[in-house]
């Protein structure tokens, strides 16, 4: 058998070597990071500018032609970095590293190209373009709106419900202009609310859903409707709209329909309203409970009940002061087949005396015999008498037969 064994090589290595080639490696891996950070520290620092750009018509901001905002694009190194629209307009770019861009702005069929070079933190850019031909009538800038009508479809409305408020918006010239529109509400302790703004707006018919909460404060309202172009605004004339309270609502209630004398009958009610309940009554018949908190139950003891029908009232206010009273009936009777108290009263009274009765029996009859029982006395006296009878009859017995025997022995 032949045993086959590998053999490793030997690798010949001086003492050392591996030392120095880590060595090595760590301090070109050192010297590099250490030109890297010089090379760092000695660039500038980047700078950040912003750049405002107001666009303007025939010497007018956009806005004020209501012909729509104008959009202004952004481009940098030969790409587009930002598209934005106008807001009153102006565009803000923030956070723009210096350098040389392009702004391009478009609006309807006029555009405009312009080369800059933002070198400051703040640079504002004014671009002015000439006013379109077009066979629209354009309006002059800085002219009102006008508010036709201002009308609400409900003129009351309970908490948590809502309305439609309807504004028809028109401007001189009929022109496509675009409005900002908002609504103030003037509540009924003296404050005001204004609804967020709603923008570019188109003219013609204005609507808004007017919704109350349950915490709307209850009492008359006054609306009104204010119609902005960008410089001029025009207030409508006020609505009022009247809230009131949502009455509390029994949501259900379960009882049996029946009961039986003697017994119990819980009624459990639930309720719901928006301002919060401040109590549940409960009463049927002379009983009554006044609830203040969940879970509304009632429990009624019929001991009190003749038979018949009831009724039975669930009453709920709110935290208002407005009531709601619901009622049901229910049938309180005796169980069937069962003796009716005048029954039972005579039968225990005849039960009684048939027991009073025997009861007397037995003491009169112990009296009777301890009457005609003997003493004890005579009992001795009459055991002996009863001795001295058979001795009698013994000795009598005894006579005879010596009488007897005489007889047979004479010849």
């Amino acid at each position: 058998m032949i045993n086959i064994r590998k053999t490793q090589k030997t690798n010949l290595k001086r003492p050392g070597d591996s030392k120095v080639s880590k060595k090595l490696y760590v301090l070109c891996l050192i010297s590099v990071c250490g030109l890297l950070s010089i090379y760092l520290m000695m660039q500038p620092p980047p700078q950040y500018g912003t750049l405002t750009v107001e666009v303007y018509v025939e010497g007018y901001l956009v806005e004020s032609w209501g012909l729509g905002a104008a959009e202004v694009r952004l481009w940098h190194d030969g790409s587009l970095w930002r598209v934005q629209n106008t807001t009153n307009s102006k565009v803000l770019f923030e956070n723009l590293p210096y350098g040389a861009y392009t702004v391009e702005v478009w609006w309807i069929s006029q555009t405009n190209s312009t080369q800059i070079s933002l070198d400051h933190e703040d640079m504002v850019l004014e671009v002015h373009l000439a006013l379109p031909e077009t066979g629209a009538l354009l309006r002059a800038p800085f002219t009102p709106p006008i508010i036709h009508s201002f009308t609400l479809s409900e003129g009351k409305m309970n908490r948590t419900e809502s309305c439609s408020i309807t504004a028809n918006i028109t401007d001189a010239g009929e022109s496509p202009l675009e409005l900002d529109v908002d609504l103030r509400l003037f509540l009924p302790n003296g404050s005001l609310r204004i609804v967020a703004m709603e923008y570019n707006i188109l003219e013609g018919l204005w609507q808004y859903n007017f919704t109350t909460t349950p915490t709307t404060l209850k009492g008359s309202w006054l609306l009104q409707v204010n119609v902005s172009d960008g410089t001029n605004r025009t207030i409508s004339e006020n609505q009022t709209r009247l809230i009131i309270n949502n009455p509390p609502q029994i949501v259900s209630w379960t009882c049996p329909a029946e009961v039986v004398i003697p017994g119990v009958f819980v009624v459990n009610v639930t309720v719901f309203d928006v301002e919060g309940i401040a109590t549940v009554r409960i009463n049927c018949s002379s009983q009554e409970y006044n609830l203040t908190a969940a879970p509304y139950s009632a429990i009624f003891e019929t001991t009190t009940f003749d038979e018949g029908e009831y009724r039975v009232y669930i009453t709920i206010t709110d935290s208002d002061g407005e009531e709601v009273t619901e009622s049901f009936t229910i049938r309180v009777r005796f169980p069937e087949n069962a003796p009716s108290s005048l029954w039972l009263i005579f039968l225990i009274i005849i039960l009684g005396v048939i027991g009073g009765a025997w009861f007397a029996i037995r003491i009169i009859n112990r009296r009777f015999q301890k009457l005609t029982e003997p003493t004890q006395k005579e009992k001795i006296q009459a055991s002996i008498m009863k001795i001295k009878n058979r001795i009698k009859e013994v000795l009598k017995r005894r006579k005879s037969l010596e009488e007897e025997s005489d007889k047979k022995s004479r010849p």
